[in-house]
């Protein structure tokens, strides 16, 4: 493969992101007095000036168990104008199931409309969930505020929540905010008015960020008619749709749009006055393969300094009871609390657990019920009265072991536990790096939905992880971003400093929106935060360290957690949070800030105010990675650099994908 460093050494993109290709390249375009920013097929936003209108517009192809056919593009011709352009192109859809292909055609008119048109073709029969437009609006512009349409029983209108919207699942259907349309306005917060014409078929509105999608969602085909669909041999398939931005504003900022893809965005960290919150407990994950570490891991896993170990008991097999007392060995030789992870069939499996629950180091306790999407509250109240007749003082919590989605439409019943708790993952409907990076945004926003329903209870994520760490349907679905011989779980980019950097702005975004707890990836092997002696798959489908080494992740949760308990939240504002992310950290007179930056292009952040003393930077980045992971003790070892502030703000240059930690001392060293 083209671009891989010698044996040894991970070459730089391989190091960013975990394969060895060039970034996609993102094109800005002209339509009237708006910027359109093109990548490859996909409209990657609609924006007036600084402001973003519409956060997407691309072709999707779902198979059976909605999974994503990703396409492959070719012929593609983009002609661009002062003031309107035309893009022309073929797309392919290949997978076991699914053979697809399209042509397509997108324009963008001086008028400020905007038109995407396809038209294609099944090339065998297959069964599909959806084949059709998409489009992606984002919250800050669209939440809270007012929509009208036109069904086919006639107008709908409406307020878009604030809340997250749950997504009702009655009568064997998923059923949308509001009835299939073929035409659909939306004021937007800015104060523009989007516009949108569908052809072709109807669209319908769910909220994303259930899946911590940074979006609302228009799409096609109603959900009320059923899925999968059949496609016969030689089916043709077209749509259209039309956007159009309206609105007293658009022709004042005109100017604006044009500028701004001459000048690089000024990208600024803003510490803001103290918190007395200190920062959650955070922990990692033990394997479901795996009972215990090695010696070797576990000198290298102490370092990350987790404050807990989740660990996964199915209650029907015959050794959980082993499983338990291994975790129980491999939490103190962490120094650390266990987060028991129950999965019981019925309440009389609980009985043996909660008794096994006095020897061990247990921190918290979730009560899952298996084979159902959310606990039976019947079964977290048996595990909390056991916990009281037999005196051990650990708090029951019940949610979901999947998504905030699963809670927000089935909300619990909180006198039957003591915490709320669901997991997390950025790669439900999206998969490239820019969106993960936007997920960032919608994580905050579960936890303060889950608020309004859960009566004040403490609200822990476990776990946190890249991936789903099941097939999102009942079989593996059809990615092909997804590698045949790589498992489903599995990320390429979980040693890479994409997931570093990632992780700063998760870390940020859940303890700043008041998580009681927050659990991430599993301690060792390929969804874990070293690789340990774990199988890896082949180094081109997988790039890391190999054995011995650590991923770059592993440091962030190092500079993280070894503050210790004592570790106070700063709160710290982004300009750009889907760009630059940061988490502020103050133990004792230390203050220790990391800032990533979340893309492939170099940047310059500004940070502070900061106290005048003195402050040293070490950098996590493509120059020190390979350092960073092959030797993770040597790379830790290193002093900071010092660096000089400015009006009590630092200036830093970002290399893609790279993580800085300043630490401050006021009057003393680094």
């Amino acid at each position: 493969m083209s671009g891989v460093a010698p044996k040894g050494r991970l070459s730089r993109h391989e190091l960013w992101y975990g394969r060895a290709q060039e970034p996609v390249q993102r094109h800005d375009l002209r339509a009237g007095d708006l910027i359109v920013e093109l990548e490859q097929a996909e409209i990657r936003a609609v924006r007036a000036g600084d402001i973003k209108l519409l956060s997407g517009l691309y072709m999707a192809v779902r198979d059976e168990q909605w999974g994503t056919v990703l396409g492959q593009a070719s012929g593609l011709v983009v002609n661009r104008n002062e003031d309107h352009f035309t893009v022309d192109f073929e797309m392919t859809h290949r997978g076991p199931s699914v053979a697809f292909s399209w042509r397509g055609k997108l324009d963008g008119l001086s008028s400020g409309a905007i038109t995407y048109e396809f038209a294609g073709v099944a090339e065998k029969a297959f069964k599909y969930s959806r084949i059709g437009f998409c489009l992606l609006h984002p919250p800050s512009e669209c939440a809270g505020q007012p929509y009208r349409g036109r069904s086919p029983k006639g107008p709908v209108e409406g307020t878009l929540p604030v809340s997250i919207g749950p997504q009702r699942f009655e009568r064997g259907v998923y059923w949308p905010l509001f009835p299939s349309v073929s035409e659909l306005e939306l004021s937007l917060a800015s104060g523009f008015d989007l516009k949108m014409r569908f052809e072709g078929d109807l669209f319908e509105m769910e909220d994303q960020r259930n899946w911590t999608d940074a979006s609302f969602k228009t799409y096609c085909t109603p959900q009320e008619l059923g899925y999968p669909f059949d496609a016969q041999a030689g089916q043709q398939f077209w749509q259209k749709v039309t956007v159009e931005v309206v609105g007293t504003r658009a022709r004042r900022t005109g100017a604006a749009a044009g500028r701004r893809a001459d000048r690089a965005t000024a990208h600024r960290v803003t510490l803001e006055p103290p918190d007395p919150r200190q920062l959650p407990p955070v922990g990692l994950t033990l394997p479901r393969e795996l009972d215990e570490h090695t010696d070797e891991e576990t000198a290298l896993l102490a370092q990350a300094a987790p404050r807990h170990l989740r660990v996964d008991l199915d209650l029907s097999t015959p050794r959980w009871i082993e499983r338990a007392t291994a975790a129980g060995r491999v939490a103190s030789s962490l120094r650390c609390q266990l987060e028991l992870a129950a999965f019981a069939g019925e309440e009389g499996q609980l009985d043996q657990l909660v008794a096994e629950m006095k020897v061990l180091p247990v921190v918290r306790m979730l009560v899952f019920t298996r084979g159902a999407e959310t606990s039976d509250p019947s079964m977290t109240a048996r595990a909390r009265a056991l916990c009281a007749d037999t005196k051990v003082r650990v708090p029951v919590f019940g949610g979901t072991d999947l998504w905030f989605a699963e809670v927000n439409r089935e909300r619990p019943d909180t006198t039957a536990m003591d915490g709320l708790v669901y997991s997390i993952t950025p790669q439900v409907h999206t998969f490239d790096e820019a969106s993960i990076a936007e997920s960032l945004e919608a994580q905050p926003e579960t936890l303060n939905t889950a608020a309004t329903f859960s009566a004040g209870l403490p609200i822990s994520v476990s776990p946190v992880t890249l991936r789903p760490r099941d097939a999102i349907e009942a079989d593996p679905p059809d990615q092909q971003h997804q590698a045949s011989d790589t498992p489903f779980s599995v990320d390429p980019r979980q040693p890479s400093l994409f997931t570093a950097a990632w992780t700063v702005g998760s870390i940020a975004s859940l303890a700043g929106a008041g998580a009681a707890s927050i659990t991430y990836y599993e301690t060792v092997g390929p969804r874990g935060i070293v690789p340990g002696g774990q199988p890896l798959p082949p180094r081109e489908l997988f790039p890391s360290p190999g054995k011995g080494g650590a991923f770059a992740v592993f440091h962030v949760f190092a500079d993280v957690l070894e503050l210790g308990e004592r570790a106070m939240l700063v709160p710290c504002r982004s300009s750009s949070p889907a760009e630059v992310a940061a988490l502020a950290l103050r133990a004792g007179d230390l203050l220790r800030i990391l800032i990533a930056n979340l893309t492939a292009a170099p940047m310059e952040a500004t940070v502070g105010p900061i106290e005048e003393g003195a402050i040293g930077v070490r950098m996590l980045d493509e120059s020190t990675a390979n350092e960073a992971l092959a030797e993770p003790q040597l790379y830790r070892s290193r002093p900071a650099a010092p660096m000089s502030l400015r009006d009590g703000e630092a200036s830093i240059d970002l290399t893609p994908f790279a993580v800085a930690r300043l630490d401050g001392m006021p009057g003393g060293r680094p």
